[in-house]
């Protein structure tokens, strides 16, 4: 996506749609980085976790809810994990592995997923430690794909050069 288009315009036929989106993506990119802030990447979700999430989102905004056809689409779009073709390189903030998304046993089990996909020769996860220097200003959450594609929660499709530019530095100050 090179425009920047409004979640709940993106989200007016529901959650399924954008996911089907981001799948089509996935699955072109052979090479994808990810920076999110303050929760889970949504490729790293439980499906617990995601239910609570997209929930959120479809009473927040107020789009038709289809929040179960959502989930079982994140679910799907995990796949390029395991099929080895794809890479990943995401830094998730320290603050996301606090996030309390679903109580306790929601977080226990999106913790063990988090520690059995660190084996993954597909994913190179860091956490950001919330006192690492930063190099830039912080940053909001993003993905970005191969063929120019990025999505953002509310930066400008111009940043998304500095980003890459930047990315090396914050990789660095990132753990794991």
């Amino acid at each position: 996506m090179r425009s920047f288009v409004p979640w709940r315009q993106r989200l007016a036929t529901g959650t399924e749609a954008i996911q089907d989106e981001v799948i089509d993506w996935y699955r072109q990119t052979r090479h994808g980085k990810a920076y999110v802030p303050n929760m889970i990447w949504g490729t790293l979700q439980t499906e617990a976790y995601a239910h609570v999430i997209l929930r959120k989102v479809v009473d927040f905004l107020g789009v038709p809810d289809d929040v179960a056809q959502g989930v079982a689409k994140r679910m799907e779009r995990q796949q390029v994990l395991y099929d080895g073709e794809h890479h990943y390189d995401v830094i998730l903030g320290e603050q996301a592995l606090y996030t309390n998304v679903g109580g306790p046993e929601v977080m226990r089990e999106q913790m063990e997923r988090l520690l059995r996909d660190l084996e993954l020769s597909s994913l190179t996860l860091g956490i950001l430690p919330t006192d690492a220097e930063v190099s830039v200003a912080p940053l909001p959450g993003f993905s970005l794909y191969d063929g120019g594609h990025a999505t953002t929660s509310s930066c400008r499709p111009a940043w998304i050069s500095r980003i890459l530019t930047n990315w090396p530095s914050t990789r660095g100050h990132s753990t794991l």
